[in-house]
């Protein structure tokens, strides 16, 4: 008879085994047997991780192979066309590539009022629709009260009253702004003169 070493899993299975066929008690013969079965459940496990990554390599092997391509199967046009198509957009192209601004709507009030000269606040507007491919565009009725950059954001230069005009496309809006610094100077300079009375 072959002799196995007892260290290894085969050699475990061969000592198992023969160790049933001498028992001669049923309830021995049953604890060696479900000792056998958990040596060999490691194998079992291996051969079942063996057989899914076949599978998954398989499954990969015929998406790329078979599937990927078909569903990437486009023409590619030749460089002669790409440049005639990039020098000669068509017009339905434009029209279409054009989305108008429909309605403004200010989220920063109607009017803007400053106590000082300096004073910044940004007017936040909302195009509608969102995606408009109309550019908004500010512009200041007077320079010398106010001023505006191209984000929206008005400036105090002097006092008075000035109209910042916001425009997209064909559609307009206006913001007052009040420019009053002399109010509050003598109203600072007449509460230190009656606190120091």
């Amino acid at each position: 008879m072959r002799e196995y070493p007892r260290g290894g899993l085969i050699g475990k299975t061969v000592y198992l085994w023969r160790s049933i066929k001498q028992l001669h008690s049923p309830l021995y013969a049953a604890n060696a047997s479900f000792f056998l079965i958990l040596s060999v459940f490691p194998v079992l496990v291996v051969l079942l991780v063996i057989l899914i990554i076949t599978l998954l390599a398989t499954t990969a092997f015929i998406f790329f192979r078979y599937l990927l391509p078909n569903v990437t199967n486009m023409e590619v046009p030749s460089s002669t066309e790409q440049t005639q198509e990039q020098t000669e957009p068509d017009e339905t192209e434009q029209l279409r590539d054009e989305i108008p601004c429909e309605a403004l709507a200010l989220t920063s009030g109607g009017t803007i009022s400053f106590t000082e000269e300096g004073q910044m606040s940004l007017l936040n507007v909302v195009i509608i629709p969102a995606d408009s491919t109309d550019k908004l565009v500010y512009t200041s009725s007077d320079e010398n009260v106010a001023t505006v950059n191209d984000e929206g954001r008005v400036t105090a230069v002097g006092e008075g009253e000035a109209m910042i005009t916001i425009t997209c496309g064909k559609r307009q809006m206006q913001c007052n702004v009040i420019c009053s610094f002399a109010t509050e100077a003598t109203e600072d300079t007449s509460a230190t003169d009656e606190s120091t009375t």
